[in-house]
């Protein structure tokens, strides 16, 4: 039988697709494109804003519409941050929330019948691009409950992961490159055996000795878990800290961790970080970008900016981006606020303190943005030529350890190392040319 998955979201939402396909496909299901003709459809919703959530929905009427159009009626199902808090708006055969998803071939086979569900010739082999990049889930769950955000919500009390199971995953079909990824992914932490406290480095480390992973690549952080410690400790990890010059190889000494941190800055303006919620000012963001920047020789740090919450006056919005411009990020996505309701800056008594900002000036706030945006991308990938790096190969390119994209003519296996010069940008991604050995 045949199953599509529509994703939409953040990279633990695609962790969590990618769970539920092998156990699928342990039972001899076919993936197929959400486009073609399949026995289930399931999507795997987003709340994180009202655009998101209204695309969760848009994706189901979409495969009802196609329902009506062909005659067939092909089970739907959805999952995910929407569905969990928004159930009612959902039409659909299996609605599942973030807590129940793991139920969801069970509710197929309930439909199904069980006979049909499980297929003698159960293929087990990877996909192609799971050779390339494996998403590895260590966390889910946020405490912060931020004034913007609805995740909390949706995902409930932090949690991690066992390490025992991060890293078996892991062994299980090795990958070159592993990405960390968890609602705070940061909050990462366990007692071992021995009662000693680990923390997201030690995971590094252990996953670094992995055979196969050739590098491992963090989710998105929270500023206020990155004290001096753990950024000496991270520095010694990045496989480009162990860079000799520019015109050279990385050498293999060192670790594997790449030097790319994703850090959510959210506002550059302190009296907005304020009304967030967040728990640092612009200053102590800065001095985390600054540190890294300074152990870690070419480190990329990329971010998220909100613009138009809670009243932002346009000095702030000002205030943000001359700060912004400050930190010299290598991307920055940018969004204009969404109200999410049930968020503290959705209430009455918020919005009577502070007011809200036109939709219309949001978008415009968020262009101005979003054009320093594509500005600092070009100048960060600009910063890449004359460099000798590593990619790991998949299609017509790859992409470094500091997650610059670089075009490559040659003919690779998906998943192999390749040693490339970066010789031209075009303000979107690098090319390059193939050292060969």
């Amino acid at each position: 039988m045949k199953i599509a998955f529509y994703t939409l979201g953040c990279k633990v939402n695609n962790a969590e697709t990618e769970g539920i396909i092998r156990q699928f496909v342990s039972n001899g299901w076919e993936v197929v494109s959400f486009n073609e003709a399949a026995d289930v459809y399931v999507v795997n919703s987003c709340a994180v804003t009202s655009l998101a959530e209204a695309k969760s929905r848009k994706a189901v009427a979409a495969v009802r519409r196609r329902m009506v159009d062909d005659g067939k009626k092909p089970i739907i199902a959805v999952m995910g941050c929407a569905s969990e808090i928004g159930e009612s708006k959902f039409k659909a055969d299996i609605v599942l929330g973030t807590k129940d998803r793991d139920k969801l071939y069970d509710r197929v086979v309930e439909i199904v019948g069980a006979d049909l569900c499980v297929c003698p010739r159960a293929s087990t082999q990877a996909r192609p691009y799971e050779r390339t990049r494996k998403i590895i889930k260590i966390q889910d769950g946020c405490e912060n409950y931020c004034a913007y955000c609805i995740i909390p919500l949706a995902r409930g009390k932090e949690k991690s992961r066992d390490i025992s199971e991060v890293l078996d995953e892991i062994r299980e079909k090795p990958a070159s490159e592993v990405v960390l990824v968890g609602i705070h992914v940061s909050s990462w932490q366990m007692i071992d055996d021995r009662g000693q406290k680990l923390d997201l480095i030690d995971l590094v480390k252990e996953v670094s000795k992995i055979e196969g992973v050739h590098r491992v690549r963090l989710g998105s952080l929270e500023p206020h878990d990155l004290d001096e410690g753990f950024i000496e400790k991270a520095a010694e990890l990045c496989a480009e800290s162990r860079w000799v010059a520019s015109s050279q190889a990385p050498r293999n000494d060192g670790g594997k961790l790449c030097p790319h941190f994703h850090i959510s800055l959210q506002s550059g303006s302190d009296s907005v970080l304020r009304r967030m919620g967040r728990k640092y000012s612009f200053e102590d963001f800065y001095k985390i970008v600054k540190s890294l920047k300074e152990k870690i020789p070419n480190c990329a740090i990329t971010t998220d900016v909100i613009v138009g919450f809670g009243g932002e006056t346009l000095a702030e919005f000002e205030e943000s981006l001359a700060n912004i411009e400050r930190c010299g990020f290598s991307k920055i996505h940018v969004f204009p606020y969404s109200e999410r309701e049930g968020t503290a800056g959705a209430s009455e008594e918020f919005l009577a303190e502070f007011g809200s900002v036109p939709k219309d000036e949001r978008k415009r706030r968020a262009k101005i943005l979003g054009e320093l945006a594509e500005q600092v991308h070009k100048e960060f990938l600009e910063a890449q030529m004359g460099q000798v790096a590593e990619i790991v190969w998949e299609k017509n390119g790859g992409y470094t350890p500091n997650y610059a994209r670089v075009i490559v003519d040659g003919d690779f296996v998906s998943g192999e190392i390749v040693r490339v010069k970066i010789v031209e940008s075009d303000g979107e991604r690098c090319f390059g040319e193939v050292i060969k050995e």
